[in-house]
C-alpha cells in the first residue's frame, strides 16, 4: 500500500484539471494543433506539460492507475507535434529545418521557434518516463533532443549553454 496515495491522488486531480482535451476544439484547426493534449496553463505551458507528463507517467506505474493512459498518450502527440523538427505543423509555425539552432528541442510554447536545454530537458524526462511505463514514443523525438542538446555544449568551459550559441551562464551539467 502507498503511504502516500490520497495524497498522490488530489496532485492528480488538480492536475487533471488543466488537461486540454483535443476533442475539445475543431479537428485540423489551429487551438488542436496548439491545445490539444495540453495540460498546463495558456501562458506559457509547456514547462508545466512536460513535467505533468512526467507526473501522470510516475503516477500510473506507482498507483496502477489507467485512467491516465489517454491522458499520458494525448500529452505524448503534443510534446511530438510540438518538437522544433521537420514534422512540427504549420499551425504551430513548423516545420523546422534541420540546420536551425532550435532543431530538436522545446520552448516555453507550442508554437515557440526557438529552445532552450532546461524546457528539452523536462520533455525528454517525461518521454523517458513514458516509455518506462510502456508507451510508444515517435522513433525520431528523443534522437533529435540529443542532437539539440549536443548543440549547446560549450567544449571550452565543459559546460552546456541554455541554447545553442548562448553565450556564457551558469553550468548546466
Amino acid at each position: 500500500s502507498n503511504a502516500y496515495a490520497p495524497n498522490i491522488k488530489r496532485a492528480l486531480s488538480f492536475i487533471k484539471s488543466k488537461y486540454h482535451p483535443s476533442s475539445k476544439y475543431p479537428a485540423r484547426s489551429k487551438d488542436e494543433a496548439y491545445f490539444g493534449g495540453l495540460i498546463g496553463g495558456d501562458r506559457e505551458p509547456m514547462y508545466e506539460h512536460a513535467i505533468a507528463v512526467l507526473a501522470f507517467c510516475e503516477a500510473l506505474v506507482s498507483l496502477e492507475d489507467t485512467s491516465l493512459e489517454p491522458l499520458i498518450e494525448e500529452g505524448i502527440q503534443l510534446i511530438a507535434r510540438t518538437q522544433n523538427t521537420e514534422e512540427k505543423p504549420q499551425a504551430l509555425g513548423g516545420p523546422v529545418k534541420p540546420d536551425s539552432p532550435a532543431y530538436g528541442g522545446w520552448r516555453y510554447k507550442p508554437d515557440s521557434l526557438d529552445a532552450d536545454i532546461s524546457v528539452t530537458g523536462w520533455h525528454v524526462l517525461a518521454l523517458k518516463a513514458a516509455q518506462n511505463a510502456g508507451f510508444k514514443v515517435p522513433d525520431l523525438c528523443l534522437p533529435k533532443a540529443a542532437q539539440f542538446v549536443r548543440n549547446c555544449y560549450y567544449k571550452s568551459k565543459g559546460t552546456f549553454l541554455y541554447y545553442p550559441g548562448g553565450g556564457e551562464g551558469c553550468g548546466r551539467t
